[in-house]
């Protein structure tokens, strides 16, 4: 059976209750469930496989496979590429020779391919169903199967009563797409910091909607680039929004950071967002400083940083990663504040807009004219209005106590204004004395 859908999401199943695959589609309503990966005799885990930001099998050796996070579109990739994912699933030939039941899944575009046959007269070798997979779809992966095979899809159903008496420790749930999708507003932008050189904003200017700026990082640093990055942005209008990095080892410091972000900001037009960025060198920062950077923490001082962030007037967010929401934040911050998401798949669909994200850095090795090397690429889902600088409150002036009698002696000619708050000498008071009763005659 050979069968296509429209993708919509996936996920790794962890059958740990020992559910059939109807339990499980009756339970999570996708659209197409299939066997998963390969499983041990005993149950545990082949090769090297993760899923939802957790290693669930890790043995030795480097594995090539499918990864994805949330609902992106799967990309083929290694082990070490395979980390800034939330799921990574593997295989192997097994039993390649021998024709027997197998599994396969494939993807191109935004379209999923299932190719699953059980023993008997349709059975395949893992090199025709390799072949038949990679022929459908740009990438693909072989789930093999043997008496494990099954799948139950819009296009039919294949079972072996060989799957049920093994219980397959993992299925691939697919739920599919509506047919008709609402394309998210997009602009697309660019993030830089002093690591650009100098840019000249004049090219750039025609290749982009917005630009996020690194304002700075730790304890009040000034990113060396960001006032002339700035004043280019605002001279030739471009919209900006910034970052600062964090360097912070409580809540306390993250709020410190808001602040000297927000001094850095003072008086200027800022559109897009003022977000927070805590990632890798701030984690290795963290443990060098003796402070174990737990989820507890990095949640506190996300949510520190941007209340103070939210207070000043600013749209605050989060810049993170699939691995970081994971290990760090969770999905439950990112319900609070827009996520300003990382995650740089091999094939980019730019209207899939990842864990549905405010905005989506998509690569780190985009090409912009008037940069040089690379630079980071971003898509944005979301319209902003601008956020003008707030201006400076008027109060009105009231005049000294001592006015009248300033004014009096200036036009009396006793004194010449100056200085009311200083203190006179004996000799100015004479002076001013002898002054008024000369004036008199």
């Amino acid at each position: 059976m050979i069968y296509t859908g429209k993708f919509g999401r996936m996920e790794v199943y962890r059958n740990t209750g020992g559910k059939t695959p109807e339990e499980i589609q009756a339970a999570t309503g996708c659209t197409t469930i299939l066997n998963g990966v390969l499983f041990n005799a005993d149950g545990s885990l082949c090769l090297d496989n993760r899923i939802g930001g957790r290693q669930v099998s890790d043995e030795a050796g480097d594995y090539q496979g499918l990864a994805w996070s949330g609902s992106d579109t799967p990309v083929w990739t290694d082990s070490a590429g395979s980390q800034r994912y939330d799921n990574f699933i593997t295989s192997c030939p097994v039993a390649a020779d021998v024709k027997r039941g197998r599994t396969a899944i494939g993807f191109r575009g935004d379209v999923y391919t299932v190719l699953c046959v059980a023993d008997g007269a349709n059975a395949m070798t893992w090199y025709q169903a390799h072949d038949k997979i990679a022929e459908l779809s740009d990438v693909s992966l072989v789930l093999d199967g043997g008496g494990s095979a099954c799948c139950s899809c819009p296009g039919g159903k294949i079972d072996t009563s060989m799957a049920r008496k093994r219980q397959n420790q993992t299925y691939l749930l697919i739920w599919e797409a509506a047919e008709t999708k609402e394309v998210p507003t997009m602009t697309h932008g660019i993030d830089v910091s002093e690591h650009q050189g100098i840019i000249d904003w004049e090219r750039v200017k025609a290749q982009i909607d917005f630009a996020m700026l690194r304002a700075g990082y730790g304890k009040g640093n000034a990113d060396k680039q960001f006032a002339r990055n700035l004043a280019e942005c605002e001279r030739l209008g471009i919209p900006v929004g910034v970052y600062w990095f964090s360097y912070a080892l409580s809540p306390e410091m993250a709020r410190a950071e808001a602040n000297y972000c927000i001094a850095a900001i003072k008086g200027h037009k800022i559109t897009y967002p003022v977000c927070w960025d805590y990632e890798y060198d701030s984690v290795s920062y963290s443990q060098k400083c003796g402070v174990a950077p737990t989820p507890a923490l990095a949640q506190a001082m996300a949510k520190a940083f941007l209340d103070e962030i939210e207070a000043a007037g600013y749209f605050a967010s989060n810049y993170s990663n699939g691995d970081y929401i994971s290990s760090y934040f969770g999905d439950a911050l990112h319900k609070r504040y827009a996520l300003w998401l990382a995650s740089w798949p091999a094939t980019v669909v730019p209207t899939s807009q990842p864990r549905g994200c405010l905005m989506w850095q998509y690569t780190s090795k985009g090409q912009i004219d008037g940069i040089s090397g690379n630079v980071d690429c971003n898509y944005c889902y979301h319209t902003f209005a601008a956020l003008e600088a707030a201006p400076a409150e008027t109060t009105p002036v009231e005049e000294p106590w001592y006015a009248a009698a300033q004014k009096w002696a200036v036009e009396n000619k006793i004194a010449d204004g100056t200085r009311p708050g200083d203190t006179a000498t004996r000799a100015e008071v004479w002076a001013m004395l002898y002054q008024a009763e000369n004036n008199k005659k």
